[in-house]
């Protein structure tokens, strides 16, 4: 379920099918208790919620009726980034439509993933007026008995500013699924789970539970293989996690928090960062259970992918001043939708590195193919479509690129720098060009 306010459509796939009607709207809309004039998907913030399982086609009928064009990008799902599946180079004018279709593979995760515009140049300004929705691919982890047998509710963060004349933006109004401090519910001794998308385009989100540790379950591509135990959790742009928590405490109620977290580098200064703990939401224990819901020790599989058999890349981030105003560049180039970057041949793996050298963080998203996170030499057994970069560090992960050929992209997920340049165009062969042909 949402925590409490307004309940957005869900649809459900039913023999195979998942058909779900969107149209991008623009109008009034109460936000955060307050009139405002927002972009949503169906007049609804948060959009609605697709579900469906592995092996399912989607349908989905769109509708332009905003004054600009746009898109719809499937974030995170492993699908196909041509035709009318996740193509990001599509462009729908206003007042058109076209039928997105594609089908999940057989052996796609379950896991908590997402929809939003994805229209280069427009993507920040659309994205924070409201355009976005999940989209839950369920599976192996819901089936565990005791996940399944968890409170679950879903959780959509994202900061609004409303100005004057009732346009938004981002800002300083924390909203959990378009309003102020919704309420969840726990009976004692259950199981509550969350899944939790930061749809912001620049905050991040340092999450704490107070008096209840919580329990990391799934990252943005699916389960773990067993519970891990963090006092704390950092959500960047764009991520996704689950986290459980016991219901073992004395009845009241215990606050949901946004800690300090400084994404600007050289201190608490900047847009996305504050000094004090903020409220998101309250949980409130309500009954009891006689038999308590355990956690359980074990949770899914997840095979380390083995060495890459391509050359490592490397791909440095930087941005920069300019008197026409700031640019942001991937190796020294900010982004042409008709020049491909890198490329790649399907049924590899590689390894990329991903080197920040400016002094404020850059979470880093890769489109259609997961990957795992690289530390001290060997990949993490999680699935992820993001990786967070501190400023001036470098991180690398590992990927797989297979099953689909074609363009997309890689990007900086504070999508105000992809805006402004910090986006690169990769395309997937079957087989590689001659060496020394291709860019990195």
């Amino acid at each position: 379920m949402a925590a409490q306010g307004p309940r957005p459509d869900r649809y459900r796939s039913a023999r195979g099918l998942l058909e779900a009607p969107l149209e991008a709207e623009y109008g009034a809309f109460r936000l955060a208790g307050r009139l405002a004039t927002v972009y949503s998907y169906n007049e609804q913030i948060p959009g609605p919620v697709l579900e469906a399982r592995a092996g399912d086609t989607v349908r989905v009928p769109f509708t332009n009726n905003l004054p600009e064009p746009t898109n719809i990008h499937f974030h995170g799902l492993h699908v196909e980034p041509t035709g009318r599946a996740d193509n990001i180079f599509l462009e729908i004018p206003p007042g058109e439509s076209l039928t997105y279709e594609f089908t999940l593979p057989a052996g796609h995760p379950a896991g908590t993933y997402w929809f939003h515009p994805h229209i280069h140049g427009r993507t920040a300004r659309q994205l924070s007026r409201g355009m976005a929705g999940l989209f839950i691919v369920r599976g192996e982890l819901d089936d565990i008995p005791e996940i399944a047998a968890a409170t679950e509710y879903l959780l959509m963060l994202k900061d609004f500013e409303i100005y004057r004349d009732g346009s938004v933006g981002p800002g300083s109004i924390l909203t959990v699924n378009g309003v102020v401090n919704p309420r969840m519910v726990l009976q004692q001794n259950g199981l509550l789970r969350l899944r939790i998308l930061n749809s912001s385009i620049d905050l991040y989100f340092l999450l704490q539970l107070e008096e209840h540790p919580l329990y990391l379950i799934a990252t943005d591509g699916g389960g773990i293989p067993q519970p891990l135990a963090m006092e704390s959790i950092l959500i960047a742009p764009g991520q996704r996690i689950e986290v459980v928590a016991q219901g073992d405490r004395p009845g009241g109620v215990y606050r949901l928090l946004n800690l300090p977290y400084a994404s600007q580098g050289g201190g608490m200064e900047g847009h996305s960062t504050q000094e004090t703990a903020q409220l998101l939401a309250t949980l409130a224990y309500e009954g009891r259970l006689e038999r308590p819901v355990v956690l359980p020790s074990r949770l899914v599989s997840v095979d380390p992918l083995p060495p890459p058999t391509q050359p490592l890349r490397r791909f440095e981030f930087r941005s920069r001043d300019l008197p026409a105003g700031p640019v942001f560049e991937i190796n020294g180039r900010t982004f042409d939708h008709e020049r491909v970057d890198t490329r790649v041949a399907l049924n590899t793996i590689e390894e990329w590195e991903i080197i920040n050298l400016d002094t404020m963080d850059h979470p880093i998203h890769l489109h259609t193919n997961l990957f795992q996170v690289v530390v001290d030499g060997e990949p993490e057994r999680a699935w992820r479509d993001i990786i967070n970069v501190r400023g001036g560090e470098r991180r690398r992960f590992r990927v797989r690129f297979a099953d689909f050929p074609g363009k997309t992209v890689y990007h900086c997920h504070r999508v105000a720098h992809g805006d402004l340049g910090m986006q690169g165009v990769v395309e997937m062969h079957l087989l590689l060009p001659p060496r020394g042909r291709f860019p990195r």
